[in-house]
Protein backbone atom coordinates (compact mmCIF):
# COMPACT_ATOMS: atom_id res chain seq x y z
CA UNK A 1 0.00 0.00 0.00
CA UNK A 2 1.00 3.50 -1.17
CA UNK A 3 2.38 5.53 2.08
CA UNK A 4 -0.11 9.16 1.76
CA UNK A 5 2.65 11.38 2.66
CA UNK A 6 5.29 12.22 -0.37
CA UNK A 7 8.35 13.93 -0.21
CA UNK A 8 8.27 16.87 -2.84
CA UNK A 9 12.00 18.13 -3.91
CA UNK A 10 12.14 20.94 -6.34
CA UNK A 11 8.80 22.69 -8.22
CA UNK A 12 6.91 19.81 -9.50
CA UNK A 13 3.92 19.70 -7.78
CA UNK A 14 1.72 16.35 -8.06
CA UNK A 15 -2.03 16.39 -7.58
CA UNK A 16 -3.02 13.14 -4.94
CA UNK A 17 -5.00 11.78 -7.96
CA UNK A 18 -2.34 12.18 -9.93
CA UNK A 19 0.52 10.65 -7.64
CA UNK A 20 -2.17 7.83 -6.53
CA UNK A 21 -2.66 7.08 -10.37
CA UNK A 22 1.09 6.74 -11.04
CA UNK A 23 1.49 4.76 -7.97
CA UNK A 24 -1.10 2.39 -8.99
CA UNK A 25 0.26 1.80 -12.27
CA UNK A 26 3.47 0.63 -10.83
CA UNK A 27 2.23 -1.46 -8.18
CA UNK A 28 0.17 -3.41 -10.66
CA UNK A 29 2.85 -2.89 -13.62
CA UNK A 30 -0.27 -1.75 -16.07
CA UNK A 31 1.12 0.98 -17.86
CA UNK A 32 -2.33 0.67 -20.46
CA UNK A 33 -3.50 3.74 -18.85
CA UNK A 34 -0.13 5.90 -19.93
CA UNK A 35 -0.14 4.28 -23.30
CA UNK A 36 -3.93 5.34 -24.12
CA UNK A 37 -4.05 8.57 -21.62
CA UNK A 38 -1.03 9.88 -21.19
CA UNK A 39 0.99 10.66 -18.34
CA UNK A 40 -0.83 13.60 -16.17
CA UNK A 41 1.56 15.67 -14.29
CA UNK A 42 0.41 19.07 -12.73
CA UNK A 43 -2.47 18.61 -14.80
CA UNK A 44 -0.23 18.35 -17.68
CA UNK A 45 -0.40 15.80 -20.32
CA UNK A 46 2.75 14.25 -21.11
CA UNK A 47 3.05 11.59 -24.05
CA UNK A 48 3.85 8.45 -22.88
CA UNK A 49 7.21 7.04 -24.41
CA UNK A 50 8.19 3.48 -23.43
CA UNK A 51 8.24 1.81 -20.01
CA UNK A 52 10.93 -0.76 -19.38
CA UNK A 53 10.40 -4.16 -17.48
CA UNK A 54 7.30 -2.72 -15.26
CA UNK A 55 9.97 -0.64 -13.52
CA UNK A 56 10.88 2.34 -15.78
CA UNK A 57 8.30 4.62 -17.60
CA UNK A 58 9.47 7.88 -19.85
CA UNK A 59 7.58 10.62 -21.32
CA UNK A 60 7.56 13.75 -22.79
CA UNK A 61 5.88 17.22 -23.00
CA UNK A 62 6.91 19.22 -25.75
CA UNK A 63 8.62 22.94 -24.31
CA UNK A 64 8.19 21.09 -20.44
CA UNK A 65 10.97 18.26 -21.06
CA UNK A 66 10.65 14.84 -20.11
CA UNK A 67 9.84 12.93 -17.11
CA UNK A 68 10.91 9.65 -16.34
CA UNK A 69 9.03 7.61 -13.27
CA UNK A 70 11.34 4.61 -11.59
CA UNK A 71 9.92 2.18 -9.11
CA UNK A 72 11.80 -0.19 -6.75
CA UNK A 73 10.65 -2.46 -4.31
CA UNK A 74 10.61 0.58 -1.82
CA UNK A 75 9.60 3.60 -4.03
CA UNK A 76 8.16 5.42 -6.77
CA UNK A 77 10.98 8.32 -7.85
CA UNK A 78 9.94 10.20 -10.22
CA UNK A 79 12.25 12.95 -12.43
CA UNK A 80 12.53 15.53 -14.58
CA UNK A 81 15.20 16.05 -16.91
CA UNK A 82 16.85 18.36 -14.46
CA UNK A 83 16.13 17.24 -11.03
CA UNK A 84 14.93 14.09 -8.59
CA UNK A 85 11.46 15.58 -7.79
CA UNK A 86 9.30 13.48 -6.15
CA UNK A 87 10.24 10.38 -4.11
CA UNK A 88 7.27 7.92 -2.84
CA UNK A 89 7.72 5.26 -0.08
CA UNK A 90 5.72 2.00 -0.65
CA UNK A 91 4.38 0.21 2.25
Amino acid sequence: MLRQTLLVWQALKLSQSEAAAIASAFIKKDFTSFMSSGVIAEGMKYQFLREEEGKVVMAKRKEHGALTLQASKTGICVLNDENLILQSPIH
